[in-house]
């Protein structure tokens, strides 16, 4: 466990170390709120990881107001062993497991610590993504509204908004169905009652400075926003809501990959979605 700031950090362990690898979480500490950022879920998603790596040197645990839990790798056997979506063991999804098991496989396991030690410590979670081995996003702030989330909204609504990305996409959690049926960790911090965001940034697995960039700067304009750093607002860059060529599809045509044909893109872009979307964020 590391921690800056405050003594009363806590750790994060996903089992011991005997059977896998221990999951460990920063702490910084001051007087205020407190922010869960995860990334590394899905271990082939680098971009989050990286941001992470940066975010642990760049965030000033002796000017924040509040707490900032930082989850920098959350699935470290996908990681390690390069595995999109799945643990290379179980052959589970993280991402569709929560809220886990204590007593479960090894990523029911993690799920299960990632609920009880970040999700139900923290105020507000954001969960960072890029584009997995087979995907190609445009990027953008999935924000967790609805029915089941309205609570929680209006404070979701100014976290996705703080990181200025040009799509915003809102996910209406209207029965407990969507909220329960192969849960991510997005939604169980709506059946914990946080306020939640999703942000996708990158492709392909790629590990682009442009993409890494984006999300610290994102982070770096949230906390300004969330009034836990000092200093002047970075101005928001969205220029577009709930952009209907891309809501929760892997391919734009922009960045589609030459070997997915037009056919299959169309096909792709017109499939049901699993969750409803709306056009615009009242």
């Amino acid at each position: 466990m590391f921690s800056r700031g405050h003594p009363s950090c806590w750790p994060v362990r996903a089992f011991p170390p005997a059977n896998g690898p221990t999951l460990t979480s920063p702490c910084l500490r001051g007087a205020g709120p407190v922010l869960a950022l995860t990334a590394g879920v899905h271990g082939y998603e680098f971009p989050p990881i990286l941001a992470g790596q940066q975010l642990l040197t760049r965030i000033d645990p002796g000017r924040l107001a509040g707490t900032v839990i930082l989850v920098r790798l959350a699935h470290v056997a996908a990681f390690e062993h390069r595995v999109p979506y799945v643990n290379p063991f179980d052959r589970r999804n993280l991402n569709r497991v929560f809220p886990g098991k204590a007593d479960g496989t090894q990523t029911e396991h993690i799920a299960w610590v990632l609920t009880r030690e970040v999700i139900r410590r923290s105020d507000l979670h954001v969960e960072l993504h890029s584009g997995d081995g087979a995907e190609w996003l445009e990027a953008f702030a999935g924000i967790y509204g609805g029915r089941l989330a309205a609570a929680q909204y209006a404070r979701s609504r100014d976290i996705g908004l703080a990181f200025g990305l040009q799509n915003i996409v809102k996910y209406s959690m209207e029965t407990q169905a969507q909220v329960d049926s192969g849960r991510s960790l997005n939604r169980q911090a709506v059946a914990d009652g946080k306020p939640t965001v999703l942000i996708e940034i990158g492709e392909n697995g790629r590990r682009d400075a442009s993409f890494v960039d984006a999300i610290v700067k994102g982070v770096d304009n949230l906390l300004r926003v969330l009034k836990m750093m000092p200093r002047s607002l970075r101005p928001n860059q969205r220029t577009a809501i709930g952009s209907q060529t891309m809501l929760g599809r892997d391919w734009s045509p922009r960045t589609m990959p030459p070997t997915v044909s037009s056919a299959h893109f169309q096909e792709a872009m017109t499939k049901p979605m699993p969750m409803p979307i709306t056009n615009e964020i009242p």
